[in-house]
């Protein structure tokens, strides 16, 4: 392979929102001043930002504060997946970095990027950094392909345990696939993948990527040099009964394209037992941001942080489930509408 260097990469970022005001508000900031340096470099880069229908002030602070980058504006919210392949068809970067707006960038976090991107082998199709919360503590962002096995383990055990890598094999190298919060993918390679499986309306999709891609004999690498925060990722965040209906039923699409007729055949007697065996954690504060990740720029301590006001209304990582915005979704969504109109009923229970 021949030797290249940070210069050689051209990168585009991606992010997709959706009530995503306070969010945008705390990581462009972050992110702005580093795709500059980059340029000062010599690094090819571009900003794209994908909204997916905001009611809110998203598309507003997106031009206030990326005023230069691509800004996409659905006229629905088509999802996490579609909306980052209606990105990757506008995008120019051999790379494409992916994440939610629920990211920062703490200091130095991302200064390695390109040189690291550089580096990677032609078969490496994703690579996925450290994420951080607001502390400096890891968060869970690699894991196992999901099987029969790993989801009884996440009944007797943390229910983390099922999809996720402990953190003590969050070391460089191959893993089975990194969290879609914040990963980069070789755009090349994506596209010949076909991108993401719009299918899935949230969550999921980035497992059913690594997975294709590893089919294809392309490799996913964790690159724990380079750091990111995320403020709310869903293992920590409390049970919300409409998101994690939205999950079951990825679980289930997941299945039901990977695994064996068995395997899927044992989901609905695993889910009656989850809803036996686990139980809502108590909500908890979210935790102080240390001063050495928080951005220089004023941050609200009241209850609404971060949008982490969207527990309560339904809006996780910048994806509605709102009732109106399942509607948006017409016959596309009509997985996602049974299964959060079984939840509304009280059953639980995946079909």
């Amino acid at each position: 392979m021949t030797s290249r260097t940070g210069t050689d990469v051209r990168l585009s970022w991606v992010i997709v929102a959706h009530e995503s005001e306070p969010d945008l508000e705390l990581f462009l900031p972050t992110l702005m001043p580093v795709l500059d340096r980059w340029r000062r470099r010599g690094v090819s880069c571009e900003l794209i930002i994908v909204d997916n229908k905001s009611s809110d002030n998203s598309v507003a602070v997106a031009r206030r504060l990326a005023p230069d980058a691509l800004l996409i504006e659905n006229s629905e919210n088509v999802g996490y997946g579609w909306a980052i392949n209606t990105a990757v068809r506008r995008a120019k970067g051999e790379w494409v970095a992916i994440g939610n707006a629920d990211l920062m960038v703490p200091d130095g976090g991302l200064d390695a990027l390109p040189e690291v991107l550089a580096s990677l082998p032609d078969d490496v199709a994703l690579a996925g950094p450290t994420l951080l919360d607001l502390e400096g503590n890891h968060t869970l962002s690699a894991g196992f392909f999901p099987t029969l096995a790993t989801l009884v383990k996440g009944l007797v055990r943390d229910c983390r345990d099922r999809k996720y890598l402990p953190f003590r094999r969050h070391q460089a190298g191959p893993v089975d696939w990194v969290t879609g919060a914040c990963l980069f993918a070789r755009r090349s390679h994506l596209e010949q993948a076909g991108g993401f499986d719009q299918e899935y309306f949230l969550y999921y999709e980035d497992v059913d990527l690594a997975q294709r891609m590893s089919r294809a004999g392309k490799l996913c690498t964790y690159a724990p040099t380079i750091r990111m925060v995320h403020l709310s990722p869903h293992h920590v965040r409390p049970p919300q009964v409409q998101i994690e209906a939205i999950v079951r039923s990825s679980r289930k699409a997941y299945f039901a394209k990977h695994r064996p007729v068995w395997e899927r055949a044992c989901l609905a007697l695993l889910c009656r037992l989850e809803l036996i065996i686990r139980r809502p954690r108590p909500q908890t504060d979210v935790p102080a941001p240390d001063t050495a990740l928080r951005p220089a720029m004023a941050i609200d301590s009241g209850p609404a942080r971060n949008g982490h006001h969207r527990a309560q209304t339904g809006q996780v990582n910048g994806h509605g489930s709102s009732p109106a915005a399942e509607a948006e979704l017409g016959d596309r969504s009509a997985a996602l509408s049974e299964a959060l109109s079984v939840a509304k009923g009280g059953d639980d229970i995946e079909h």
